[in-house]
């Protein structure tokens, strides 16, 4: 492990405006400024998305929330040539909601952050390398992508579409004996609704071939398939570069 993990001293979380001066002091005077407040440990392995209540008091933040570090020291070379069901079973990880009162003084004790989706079971009790629609980052948003798991497994096996608003798992995607990586979302260019585009994810197939999957955004549906007459080492992000 490259940090340790001490979970009696909590988690410290800064808030940071994004118009900012210098050394991150408001340009103007009562604009807000950098603030700190303190949550019971947890980790947040990625981050999915944050914004503001409609009357700007509240911060909600979502991120894939772990139990412990674990997770951070899975990919050793054992558990990874031990193939995709043997060896060390993937770690746990959630959907998770912090709220952060903007109104509170500098310093408070924040709640832990809370489950979003009710079915943990469809997701494998496992979600990680989350996507959303870019053109949402930083607002309210609904539908978010990523890696999950189909047991027994000991890496992401599968893909999930998952509505944060009303908790629940839209649609899964599994191919037999493949590992999944992140997701990637792009919008259609005229699209108007957040799920209007398409997914991409590097899949290593069963057969040690490396394909890139395109899924629709909305029906989660495979499109199509680009198979490589290799296979590409498996990394855990990507993006899409527009032509």
């Amino acid at each position: 492990m490259v940090f340790s993990w001490e979970p009696e001293e909590g988690s410290l979380i800064h808030v940071v405006p994004l118009a900012l001066g210098p050394c991150g002091q408001g340009k103007a005077e009562g604009q807000a400024k950098t603030r700190a407040f303190r949550a019971p440990a947890f980790l947040g392995t990625h981050w999915i998305n944050a914004f503001e209540s409609p009357d700007k008091r509240y911060l909600y933040c979502d991120a894939c929330v772990a139990n412990d570090p674990g997770i951070m020291a899975h990919w050793a070379l054992p558990t990874v040539r031990s193939g995709a069901q043997g060896g060390k079973q993937i770690e746990t990880s959630r959907i998770e909601r912090l709220t952060i009162d903007l109104a509170a003084e500098d310093g408070s004790l924040v709640e832990p952050p809370r489950p979003l989706v009710h079915d943990q079971e469809a997701l494998g009790y496992s979600f990680e390398l989350p996507a959303i629609n870019p053109r949402f980052a930083g607002l309210r948003y609904r539908y978010v992508y990523g890696a999950c798991a189909k047991r027994p497994t000991n890496c992401w096996n599968s893909l999930a579409k998952v509505d944060v608003e009303s908790g629940r798992v839209l649609a899964t995607w599994h191919q037999e004996g493949g590992a999944c990586w992140e997701p990637v979302f792009v919008p259609r260019p005229t699209g108007v609704e957040e799920d209007d585009g398409v997914v991409l994810c590097a899949v290593m197939q069963a057969d040690g071939k490396t394909a890139l999957i395109l899924l629709d955004g909305k029906k989660f549906t495979e499109l199509a398939r680009a198979v490589m007459p290799y296979g590409l080492p498996n990394g855990f992000h990507g993006c899409f570069v527009n032509s």
